[in-house]
């Protein structure tokens, strides 16, 4: 009963921040090791901007090197993408004021939305 107990609070943690944004225009693509992008019209409620970039995630993974590829392809074919991201830890924040790449919202997936 305690692992079942357990496990049920380890999701819940896990999901509590999960967020979805549909039918987003992707802007200010930078990217490194990391790759740091921002959108059209973001929400402060879940996200910070740092220099307009809202999002991160880590393109050394395989998970990584597939979403920089379609963050490009949707880019370069003027689409729209859906992201789910685990929100901000200071949103409505910028980077004058607290938002900083350690605060930035953090993609697990990207899908092209049209």
């Amino acid at each position: 009963m305690k692992i079942i107990i357990f496990i049920t609070s380890l999701l819940f943690i896990s999901t509590a921040n999960a967020a979805w944004l549909g039918g987003k225009t992707p802007k200010w693509i930078f990217a490194n090791k990391i790759v740091y992008f921002g959108i059209d019209n973001p929400s402060t409620q879940k996200l910070c901007k740092y220099y307009s970039r809202n999002f991160k995630f880590n393109a050394t993974t395989e998970a990584g090197k597939n979403m920089l590829s379609i963050l490009l392809a949707a880019k370069m074919a003027n689409k729209k993408i859906d992201i789910w991201y685990s929100q901000s830890k200071k949103p409505g924040t910028n980077h004058k004021n607290g938002c900083t790449p350690e605060m930035m919202a953090v993609v697990s997936n990207i899908g092209i939305s049209e």
